[in-house]
Formats: C-alpha cells, structure tokens, sequence
C-alpha cells in the first residue's frame, strides 16, 4: 500500500482518537493488522480500504492524474 494512504489512516486514527485495537475491533481484525496497515506493509482490497474510510469517518474520491502543461503548439 502506498506511504501515503497508510499515513493518511493512521493520521485519521489519531485525530479520531481512537487505538489500533479499538479500531481493530471495531472492524474485526485484530491490532497487529491495523499496525500493518499503518506501516504500510499490508496490500489492502478497496473493500477493506472502505472499512477502515467508513470507520475513520473518511471518503475516498478518485481524482484525474496531473495532466503536464501542453506546450504553446499543442
């Protein structure tokens, strides 16, 4: 899972308040697998990925990739 989403996780834990096993339970998976996901060290299924938004009180949204500036001569 990318640095990035799992920061994003842990920093929506935080913010909630909340521990790995409180969430872990809440989800019903055990705390070590939170630390995993938060490490960045598990391959998360959107499914999960969807839990664990919803349980965090998050969205996921898809955006556009950045598209690089089109030059002058198109």
């Amino acid at each position: 899972m990318p640095r990035r989403i799992a920061s994003a996780l842990k920093a929506a834990r935080l913010r909630k308040g909340t521990t790995q096993r409180d969430l872990g339970l809440l989800i019903g998976v055990p705390q070590s697998h939170i630390s995993k996901i938060e490490a960045g060290a598990v391959d998360l299924r959107i499914s999960s990925l969807m839990i664990l938004a919803e349980a965090l009180d998050l969205t996921l949204e898809l955006e556009p990739a950045a598209q690089p500036p089109r030059s002058a001569e198109g």
